[in-house]
């Protein structure tokens, strides 16, 4: 789920639940917990973000990831309304690349279609020179049934991509 999980996760001595029994592999999921609360509570509009670490028994990885329900721009005298999107998560990944100095040009946006969950036209594995820097797009229309949510945007980032990565000046 997300940006590929991290494999053989780390399970925990004492859980507090059967469900809790492991250490996360992945934001994605929990964040969608989120969102269905916020949803179910009928805050539609938000955006959310969390910054973690996730750990395995051989791994230690730090992640960025970001999750996007509703309308970012709501103009009453234009009477227009600007839904969150795949490109409203794909201009905030540019926005952050390009802001801490990577040239947009070393940036690709390759297809996601195999995956069930995310949208498989409305979703993007983000790569910088060729190696996987996260996943962004619309969760996909059946995880959103059954989860009973409207449109959500997400993302996952790994951050330690994003560091060992020769910047411009």
């Amino acid at each position: 789920m997300g940006v590929y999980p991290l494999e053989n996760p780390a399970s925990l001595l004492s859980p507090l639940s059967e469900e809790r029994r492991f250490i996360r592999n992945n934001l994605l999921a929990s964040m969608l917990e989120t969102a269905a609360y916020n949803q179910a509570h009928k805050i539609k509009d938000f955006g959310i973000f969390e910054v973690s670490n996730l750990n395995t028994i051989a791994i230690n990885q730090e992640r960025y990831a970001f999750i996007l329900s509703g309308q970012y721009e709501r103009s009453i005298w234009q009477k227009q309304v600007l839904p969150y999107d795949y490109y409203a998560a794909k201009g905030i990944v540019e926005r952050l690349l390009s802001e801490l100095g990577v040239n947009l040009s070393r940036v690709r946006f390759d297809s996601n279609e195999g995956s069930t969950f995310f949208h498989p036209l409305r979703s993007a594995i983000v790569k910088i020179d060729n190696k996987v820097f996260g996943v962004i797009g619309e969760i996909h229309p059946k995880l959103a049934k059954a989860q009973d949510l409207s449109t959500v945007v997400m993302g996952e980032l790994i951050i330690e991509q994003l560091l060992s990565l020769k910047l411009a000046k």
